[in-house]
């Protein structure tokens, strides 16, 4: 038995090990890169929701429109209360964008949803606030913003519920 020869494949069977090694190490520092990243997109909007949530309550809004010198009349604490309601719809979408964009949800799941935001500009008052938000933050995020657009301009069929 020739040892040299025997040496040379276990070299070589051990560079291979290597490589395959290598390269399933960066396949999944690379799907960890996308999950932290989701997972940071994630926890924006839950922070974001989450106060737009307690800011929407009467007392807080009321503290909100006064400390920036508005009456907190019954009218002006529910017009702050729908528009933080919109607000928290619109960062909904957007992390649901993000997370489809990511490859972490499915098409059948995109589509789902797709239907449910479009039907969300079936409402006048969802519509308007969608217009001044997106014209505020057009150079920001542009992908985003075709995205709502092309489901604001697609007409749900008559089967769709009426609400999200």
């Amino acid at each position: 038995m020739n040892w040299d020869a025997v040496g040379a494949i276990g070299e070589s069977v051990g560079s291979i090990a290597v490589v395959i090694t290598i390269v399933y190490l960066a396949v999944q520092i690379r799907q960890n890169s996308r999950n932290t990243k989701s997972l940071l997109q994630q926890g924006q909007s839950d922070r974001v929701v989450s106060t737009l949530m307690e800011w929407g309550k009467s007392e807080a809004a009321s503290v909100w429109l006064e400390g920036n010198g508005i009456q907190a009349t019954p009218e002006s604490v529910k017009e702050l209360q729908f528009a933080m309601q919109c607000d928290m719809l619109i960062y909904d979408a957007m992390d649901f964008h993000h997370t489809h964009l990511e490859g972490l949800t499915s098409d059948e799941q995109f589509g789902s949803v797709c239907v449910g935001y479009s039907n969300l500009f079936q409402k006048p008052g969802f519509r308007t606030f969608w217009g001044s938000w997106r014209e505020a933050r057009l150079r920001e995020c542009p992908k985003f913003i075709a995205w709502m657009d092309s489901l604001a301009s697609t007409t749900p069929s008559a089967t769709d519920t009426p609400f999200v």
